[in-house]
């Protein structure tokens, strides 16, 4: 449960600016300490020695008073407890924190509405949420602790929560439910394991985690184990947006070779941008099939039938057959790799939950807000490699995925009056679907990184019909990112350029671009300044992103 659900909304703001302030207070003193997402390197545990040869008042005092006869004798100190000093060496070996706080802010280029609102209502003319200049105003602290336990195990806890003040600012009554619910107060534990090993050739890792199984560092094909928040497209890498899972690792090494098995009991989904948002997608009930031949209705006016009842299923999350997070069937992983002079291979096999295969990067699913969805477990196979060569890195991923679930409309026939819907029928089938990948990477220029990729994702047994409401679902996609980053000033000033295209059988899907610059005032401060663009389309969800360009901005210390 997240703070948000568990406050009641007056002690919302109190919460969480009282946390910030006790975290700076706490940790904020100590400017050396590493950053919050680099792995610790904690000292080794220091070695204590104790001095035989020291002598002890107690049983020395009476020689003392024979050869300082006639002198008063001196009272005796009690010695300093050594427990509380070997205590606070113990820790100060054994633990470390690291964190952040941080405060981001966001302004819409172009004021616009979202599509759903507390109160909208097209048909009389009422528009959803407003959006403003400002976008975001948000104060977040970040805090991860590093423990070095006996028998050479090694554990984390890792949490942030934030609050954004842009809601107060502008009314929080301006907003839905799930909107405040997902953007204004937040807080979550992140990573929470425990690691170790079993002999020199067998390690685990159990408890909340991040695996990555990718090779890009745009598109994803075999990183599919982490769900991902995507409530912000476009506005970070993907790096930040995984989700942790509570799972148990078990990895084998043997020479150049390991294999890693993942046990997931802990189920989760993508956190998507919910309705009342800008980036909640505008679903459009008059997304469907053409009807039959010899309907008596034209495809608009079987449209307007569909809205009456349609409606609650835009003005709210929809119906979900989603797995619980907790006691459903674990998901399960496998990965064999290799690691070899210039080169290193993997194979992957999975069997997941289908929300994390459905997806283009950083974009929210589309099929989850349609009249029907359903989620099932599915079966991926995959490899991935890189190959290095001078100034080049080589990269490619390939994934097969089986037993894709879609529950889709379809024309009947010939027009039945009797059936609830006369001109259309629900069908589900199931269907398979390649995606690969294939990335360079060049660093041969001085401080300059130029990173392509490219990906494309075909469906076998492809229907027509998967195209319209509620899935979206084209036969064909391609997927283009191209990243350039480079240092200047020492690496004190990092800008970076990062574009996504997208493409499918009706041509043109949208697409983003990322300017953005970070720059290094002193030891752990670090500000950013940027821009993100969205190029829009005739595509859902592109058709109203084009409105949603922002510059943005974040000044953020590290301790």
């Amino acid at each position: 449960m997240t703070l948000s659900q568990s406050l009641p909304p007056s002690l919302r703001v109190a919460a969480a600016v009282t946390g910030l302030l006790l975290t700076q207070a706490a940790y904020g003193s100590d400017p050396t300490a590493g950053h919050l997402q680099s792995d610790p390197a904690l000292p080794p545990s220091a070695q204590t020695a104790t001095d035989d040869s020291e002598m002890d008042p107690a049983t020395d005092a009476d020689d003392w008073n024979e050869i300082l006869n006639g002198f008063p004798e001196k009272k005796q100190q009690a010695p300093t407890p050594v427990l509380a000093k070997e205590d606070s060496d113990w820790l100060d070996q054994h633990l470390q924190l690291t964190g952040s706080t941080s405060l981001g802010v966001s302004y819409n280029v172009i004021p616009h509405f979202a599509t759903v609102g507390p109160d909208s209502d097209p048909a009389a003319g009422i528009p959803g949420t407003y959006f403003g200049n400002l976008q975001r105003l948000r104060a977040r602290g970040d805090l991860q602790a590093d423990l070095i336990l006996p028998f050479n195990l090694r554990a984390r806890l890792q949490a942030f929560g934030f609050y954004d003040f842009a809601f107060l600012i502008h009314g929080r009554d301006r907003y839905t439910e799930e909107v405040l619910q997902d953007y204004e107060l937040q807080g979550e534990i992140l990573d929470f394991w425990i690691a170790g090993s079993w002999g020199p050739h067998l390690d685990f890792k159990f408890g909340r985690q991040v695996v990555n199984w990718g090779r890009s560092d745009t598109l994803r094909v075999t990183d599919v184990i982490n769900a991902l928040n995507n409530r912000e497209p476009g506005l970070t890498d993907i790096e930040n947006l995984r989700l942790p899972s509570t799972m148990a690792r078990i990895d084998a090494y043997w020479k150049r070779l390991s294999a890693s098995l993942l046990v997931i009991p802990e189920i989760r989904y993508d956190y998507d941008p919910p309705p009342g948002n800008d980036f909640y997608p505008a679903f459009d009930v008059r997304d469907i099939p053409y009807p039959p031949a010899d309907s008596p209705l034209t495809r608009d006016q079987l449209a307007a039938l569909l809205a009456a009842s349609a409606a609650a299923a835009f003005s709210q999350n929809p119906p979900s057959l989603r797995a619980p997070q907790w006691g459903a069937v674990p998901e399960l992983g496998l990965s064999i790799s290799g690691i070899f002079r210039g080169w290193d291979l993997s194979f992957y096999l999975a069997r997941l939950y289908q929300n994390r295969t459905t997806l283009i990067i950083n974009l929210p699913s589309l099929t989850e807000g349609g009249l029907f969805t359903d989620d099932d477990l599915v079966t991926l196979i995959g490899a991935g490699g890189n190959y290095t060569w001078g100034g080049w890195l080589f990269k490619a991923e390939a994934a097969w995925i089986d037993e894709l679930d879609y529950v889709y409309l379809t024309p009947r026939e010939a027009w039945t009056p009797s059936a609830p819907i006369p001109a259309y029928e629900l069908r589900r089938s199931r269907f398979s679907r390649l995606d690969w990948m294939l990335g360079v990477e060049y660093y041969g220029f001085s401080h300059v990184m130029i990173a392509l990729e490219l990906a494309h994702r075909h469906v076998f047994g492809y229907e027509s019909e998967l195209q319209y409401l509620p899935n979206y679902v084209y036969e064909n996609n391609v997927e283009l990112a191209l990243r350039v980053t480079s240092e200047h000033f020492n690496g004190r000033l990092r800008p970076t350029l990062l574009t996504l295209l997208l493409a499918n059988e009706r041509g043109f899907a949208g697409g983003t671009l990322r300017l953005s610059a970070d720059y290094e005032f002193a030891e752990g401060l670090i500000g950013t300044l940027g821009y993100l663009h969205f190029f829009g389309s005739e595509q859902l969800p592109f058709n109203t992103w084009d409105q949603n360009n922002r510059l943005f901005g974040k000044l953020k210390y590290s301790f």
